[in-house]
């Protein structure tokens, strides 16, 4: 899910009717922006920015995490989004905020008989949008890019560098 790449995906099961991931940032972190992409399906998308996980005590993360209805009712959502099924893909700003975890929780219009997957999570931070959810080490104090990554869509607009688009039909593209 942090892997950078949306070709990639983890699926939960059929049988999951509220699939739930938690993302470790590894440190407290100040996230002002998170979004995420996921199979399309009618869903409502509810994002935390958690300093501890509840019932853990200490900062060793679990490898497998229990959150019942109760406790999920205890913490407070940085933001909601709904997708009517047909973007799969959400992304919600809010005030910045700390937190070491970034928690997602999907709760599906309707059953499906079909697996759930998300294929990526980004977190980001106040200062110049820095990525901060990803399988890469942040741990230098300068970060540089290398022009793969994908800009979200609502800033692609405010690109000064994008070339002229021809006026011809898109080119196919490889076979599945």
């Amino acid at each position: 899910m942090i892997d950078d790449q949306a070709a990639t995906s983890f699926g939960f099961s059929a049988t999951d009717n509220s699939p739930v991931t938690v993302i470790d940032l590894g440190k407290l972190s100040t996230i002002r922006r998170v979004s995420a992409i996921y199979s399309p399906r009618a869903t409502a998308i509810d994002f935390y920015v958690l300093q501890s996980l509840p019932g853990v005590d200490g900062d060793n993360a679990p490898t497998a995490l229990k959150l019942d209805e109760k406790t999920l009712a205890k913490l407070k959502s940085v933001g909601s989004a709904i997708d009517d099924g047909t973007q799969g893909r959400a992304t919600i700003d809010f005030p910045a905020t700390a937190g070491r975890y970034v928690m997602l929780r999907w709760t599906p219009a309707a059953h499906s008989d079909t697996a759930f997957t998300v294929a990526e999570v980004s977190a980001y931070s106040p200062s110049q949008g820095n990525l901060l959810a990803s399988n890469r080490d942040f741990s230098s104090a300068q970060t540089t890019s290398d022009s793969k990554d994908i800009a979200d869509s609502k800033d692609v607009g405010e690109s000064k560098d994008l070339p002229e688009v021809g006026a011809g039909p898109p080119a196919e593209g490889p076979p599945p």
